[in-house]
């Protein structure tokens, strides 16, 4: 039976507590799944909603793997103040999510640099300071067993063709995948067999929310967008002003412009509701000059504020 991975991508600029990232990665690892055995073979399969023989009730996600987003050493010195180098946003990772189960912080997306860098041709360092890797090129490394960076150093992975990856994104994030504005979108969707978790809150703060993520569209997401495909800093744009309704209807249309290439991709995607989700925002915990901690402590991992003001990571911390 393939190893069943979650990816989780985040700025981690900081990693958000409970309220945020924290809560996000908690429900990931708590997930359940319905499997039928199959007498036939001894192995698994996923049962269907009428199956009610045999079903046994396991964990959907073997791992939940961290993937906090990799900044070349030149775009971290360019004059980005508030950003965190990529040692510290990992060392932040696993101070935030060390206590949930399953969970690997990893730097597979250093190693996607690497990886395509050496795969281009590109050996120079002052060139390589140009280079974007999205989360198709990620894909591609991981599920590439000629290559050496395919498995994380943490992971339990012991080959990559033993891995069935899953990828984790906010609603409103998932709104721009599918309506193809990612760089090879489609080939992302193809890739993963459209194994999306797609997170969002409850509806009843439909309007809350959608008041909260527009005031929280800032500089630091704009560059994200402008710089990566993927992850953005995800409860910094959807958490999520788009409704069961809305996410229905766009997957039935991408379900359907993309049956071709990935045939079960309606079935593939869950929607998971993360009820402790709030309006906490990395933006704003970097932001808060002046506040009081109880903000702070509300916002933050204990571990990782900890962290930050021993590191004075931010402007608060100073």
């Amino acid at each position: 039976m393939k190893r069943r991975v979650c990816l989780f991508g985040l700025s981690a600029n900081p990693p958000t507590g409970e309220g945020g990232h924290v809560g996000i990665v908690r429900e990931l690892s708590q997930m359940k799944m319905k499997m039928m055995k199959n007498h036939n073979d001894n192995d698994d399969a996923t049962a269907t909603e009428t199956d009610n023989t045999n079903n046994v009730e396991e964990e959907r996600f073997h791992e939940i793997r961290i993937l906090p987003v990799y900044s070349h050493m030149f775009n971290e010195k360019r004059g980005r103040g508030m950003q965190a180098s990529y040692e510290a946003r990992l060392e932040m990772c696993r101070l935030a999510f060390r206590e949930i189960p399953k969970v690997i912080v990893s730097n597979d997306e250093e190693k996607c640099f690497e990886w395509y860098a050496n795969k281009i041709g590109m050996t120079k360092e002052e060139d390589r300071k140009n280079i974007r890797v999205g989360t198709a090129d990620l894909l591609d490394m991981l599920m590439d067993d000629t290559s050496t960076n395919s498995n994380t150093s943490d992971s339990s992975d012991s080959d990559s063709t033993q891995a069935e990856y899953s990828f984790a994104l906010g609603a409103d994030t998932f709104m721009d995948l599918s309506k193809l504005k990612w760089r090879r979108a489609a080939d992302i969707f193809q890739l993963l067999n459209g194994r999306l978790v797609v997170f969002h809150r409850k509806e009843e703060n439909e309007n809350e929310n959608e008041n909260v993520v527009n005031k929280m569209i800032t500089s630091d997401s704009k560059y994200d967008l402008e710089c990566r495909d993927s992850y953005l800093d995800l409860t910094e744009l959807s958490q999520s002003c788009s409704t069961n309704k809305d996410l229905d209807q766009r997957i039935d249309e991408i379900a359907q412009s993309l049956h071709t290439k990935c045939p079960n991709l309606k079935e593939n995607i869950i929607l998971l509701n993360v009820p402790s989700l709030t309006s906490v925002s990395s933006s704003r915990v970097r932001n808060s000059v002046g506040v009081d901690d109880e903000f702070l402590e509300m916002s933050l991992s204990p571990d990782v504020l900890d962290y930050v003001k021993k590191n004075r990571l931010y402007s608060f911390a100073e």
